[in-house]
């Protein structure tokens, strides 16, 4: 897999596979190889060719989930190898942020900031301020 290292490392009897990747990485593409020349490898769904990579699957924060099957010549017999890659956030919500205030996190897609340079998002929250002292000013 483009970007990502699986957890544990690929071997045709472990069938469930996990991965992180940072908040960075967007897409990912599978290359799977089939130990069959006549087996068929599908990938979320697309058929994909032994030992050539998929479309690019996009990356949402938090958890996604890839499916990879690869059915036997006898196109009944399948094996599932399910992928949860984990892309994180560069901030999680309740992070305490560089201010020292906690974070609120955006994904940087909803925010259109095509007119400022480019930068991480952060939102902080209003802080309180010290109450004002109050002086009272007596009339007579």
């Amino acid at each position: 897999m483009t970007y990502v290292t699986l957890m544990p490392a690929f071997s045709s009897s472990v069938f469930n596979y996990t991965a992180t990747v940072p908040m960075s990485i967007t897409t990912t593409q599978v290359t799977p190889t089939a130990n069959d020349s006549e087996a068929t490898i599908t990938v979320n769904g697309a058929v994909v060719n032994s030992g050539m990579a998929s479309s690019a699957i996009t990356l949402n924060a938090g958890l996604n989930t890839i499916s990879v099957i690869v059915t036997a010549e006898d196109g009944v017999t399948t094996e599932t190898y399910p992928v949860d890659v984990i892309r994180e956030a560069s901030y999680l919500v309740g992070d305490i942020g560089p201010g020292g205030g906690p974070v609120f996190y955006l994904e940087p897609s909803s925010i259109d900031n095509s007119h400022k340079k480019k930068r991480p998002h952060e939102l902080r929250p209003f802080q309180k301020l010290a109450p004002r002292a109050r002086t009272r000013t007596g009339h007579g």
